[in-house]
C-alpha cells in the first residue's frame, strides 16, 4: 500500500513470467491454492493431519512448497 492509501501493483507483476507463474504466485498470496493446509481447512481436517502429499511427512504449507 502506498503512502496515500492506494494499493500498489505487486513488483512481481512487472517480471516476464508465464501466466502459470503469475497465477501460482497469486494463489499462494491469497491462500486459494490446493495445498493440504488450505484443502484441509475446508474439509475440517485437524492441522496436524494435513501431511505433505509429496514427501509424506510434515505439514504441507506454503513455505515448504515454495522452498523445496
Amino acid at each position: 500500500m502506498s503512502d496515500d492509501g492506494f494499493i500498489m501493483r505487486p513488483s512481481y507483476m512487472d517480471l516476464h513470467l508465464s501466466y502459470a507463474s503469475h497465477n501460482g504466485i497469486g494463489q499462494l498470496q491469497t491462500s486459494s491454492n490446493q495445498l493440504e493446509i488450505e484443502v484441509g481447512r475446508y474439509a475440517q481436517i485437524p492441522l496436524e493431519e494435513r501431511i505433505c502429499q509429496l514427501h509424506h511427512q510434515g505439514l504441507e504449507i506454503e513455505e515448504k512448497y515454495v522452498f523445496s
